[in-house]
Formats: C-alpha cells, sequence, structure tokens
C-alpha cells in the first residue's frame, strides 16, 4: 500500500456504478496475488496493485484502484499503425513473456486472465518525462470542454518506452480452481468451449494467446472481407446458445455443464441445415 507521504506519480482505474462484481473479482484475484510467497519470474510481468479506495458520487460509489503509471495499450498501438505496429519477429519476445505471466496465474493465484490485447499495455514513460508533461499541463493546459456536471478533458498521448507489454485489467478474470461455464472473451477471441457453453478453464488463455497473434494487424488482409457470423439458437430454456456450424445428427454432441437440454436444439439446426441443403441441390 502507499505511504501517505510518499510522492510519487500514480494512475487511477475508476470503476463506473454498477460494475460491482468486476471490482469484486480483480480485487480478490490481486488480493490472492498479493499473498502469494515466490520469486516466480511471471509475477514481475502483471500490473501491480498499490492500493484501493472508493469515492463517492453523484450516482453511486465508485471504486478506485492505484497502479503505477504505463503506456498505451497494445490494442491502441495497433489502431494507430494498422499493418505496421508489429512483425512476427517483434511479437515472439512479448509472446514469451506473456506465457510467463500466463503459467504464474495458472499456478500461483489460479486464474483464468481472459487475455486480449487491451488488456496488454506498454512500460510507461520516465519519471522525468511525467515532471515535465505536469509542468507544461500547469503552464499550458490541456484542452477541454465543460458541461454541468463535469469536465472534459483531451487525451495527451506519452511517448512509447522500449520495453516489452504486461498483463494487465483482471475485472473480467475469474479464479481456475471452480468451474466454469458462463460467457467471457469478447467475441472474437471467444474460445470453441465458450461458445457452446461447455465446461472451460486455463485453456482459453492459450486459445487467447494465438488471437492475439492473429488481431495483431500484421498478417495480410483476405481479399474477400467475410461477413459470417456465430450463428444463434433457443433453447428450451429460452436461453440463446452460439453454434460453430451445422454438423450431422451423428456428429452433435451434448456439451458439459450443468445447463440441459443444449444439445436438442445443436441437433435441430442441424436437421434443418441439412434439408435446406439438399432441397438446394435438387432444383
Amino acid at each position: 500500500m502507499l505511504e501517505s507521504s510518499a510522492s510519487t506519480y500514480v494512475v487511477l482505474k475508476v470503476y463506473v456504478t454498477g460494475q460491482a462484481r468486476a471490482h469484486v473479482r480483480e480485487l480478490r484475484i490481486y488480493k490472492q496475488m498479493n499473498e502469494v510467497e515466490t520469486n516466480y519470474p511471471g509475477r514481475n510481468f502483471i500490473r501491480k496493485l498499490l492500493d484501493h479506495f472508493d469515492i463517492e458520487g453523484p450516482h453511486g460509489r465508485h471504486v478506485c484502484l492505484v497502479h503505477e503509471p504505463h503506456g498505451t495499450s497494445a490494442d491502441f498501438l495497433v489502431k494507430m499503425f494498422p499493418g505496421h505496429a508489429m512483425t512476427l519477429d517483434d511479437m515472439k519476445p512479448g509472446i514469451r513473456q506473456l506465457l510467463i505471466a500466463l503459467d504464474f496465474l495458472h499456478s500461483e493465484p489460479n486464474t483464468v486472465a481472459d487475455l486480449q490485447l487491451k488488456n496488454l499495455l506498454l512500460p510507461g514513460p520516465e519519471t522525468s518525462y511525467l515532471s515535465r508533461f505536469e509542468e507544461a499541463e500547469v503552464a499550458d493546459p490541456s484542452p477541454r470542454k465543460a458541461l454541468k456536471d463535469r469536465t472534459i478533458y483531451k487525451s495527451l498521448g506519452f511517448p512509447p518506452k522500449g520495453g516489452l507489454p504486461i498483463l494487465a485489467d483482471f475485472g473480467e478474470a475469474r479464479l481456475g480452481d471452480q468451474e466454469h461455464n458462463e460467457d467471457i472473451m469478447p467475441n472474437v477471441y471467444r474460445a470453441p468451449e465458450v461458445i457452446l457453453r461447455s465446461n472451460w478453464g486455463y485453456k482459453v488463455d492459450i486459445w487467447s494467446v494465438a488471437m492475439v497473434l492473429s488481431h495483431s494487424d500484421q498478417w495480410q488482409k483476405p481479399r474477400w472481407p467475410s461477413t459470417a457470423r456465430i450463428p444463434e439458437t433457443e433453447t428450451p430454456q429460452g436461453r440463446q446458445r452460439r453454434v460453430l456450424a451445422v454438423a450431422p445428427d451423428g456428429l452433435a454432441v451434448e456439451p458439459r455443464g450443468p445447463t440441459d437440454g443444449v444439445g436438442t436444439p445443436i441437433r435441430r439446426v442441424a436437421d434443418e441445415g441439412a434439408r435446406g441443403m439438399r432441397r438446394g441441390t435438387s432444383k
């Protein structure tokens, strides 16, 4: 925790009201990480939590996490320089470091990280630059828009510092010593077992590592962009399920998990797809 007399630069992550589950998960995971006594190097590749506190706003309570300053996210870097941000050779050291960080999370605090590009932060600027930035802000304040209840400031970028990205943001992470079959991961990163509502665990993070590579924008773009999407169907309980593809009835498998009846709509979609294909070939 930070000493009250300490003079250092920090950043605040302020949760919006209504995200109670996310901040509870993140604080619990950080608590478990801080209780682990180990010299495993993967711990150094994860963003540290220095402190946390609550503030009251006009719409309720906000949880604030205190972190060391870091640079931009890998996701933002890729968007800023599409097709030129990273090559495969550039990414190899970062992926190696990321796997070491995941190995620590999977073995010590038993955490599934919910990895994605926006959760990888580049090293932050030097303290001397932050001092100059502070002085410049006092002398020439950044553009802003004043509203009745808030002031919106224009974001100012920091120059990137050499080094490899670290893993951050555990608001959507899960404890790996429990069974899970709920939704996790953005749609473009979602592993097959998550799509099918099967039980999932640490392996979805390894799937995410491959997705980080594929979404780094260093691959050649397809000549004909795909407009396909993952189809959805209703279960007997009225809940939506996503299916990977139309499959013959003999290949339809009941996914594992506490929810029953998932295989029925999958087989129904397979039957309807097969009938549609037969009608198409008979014309």
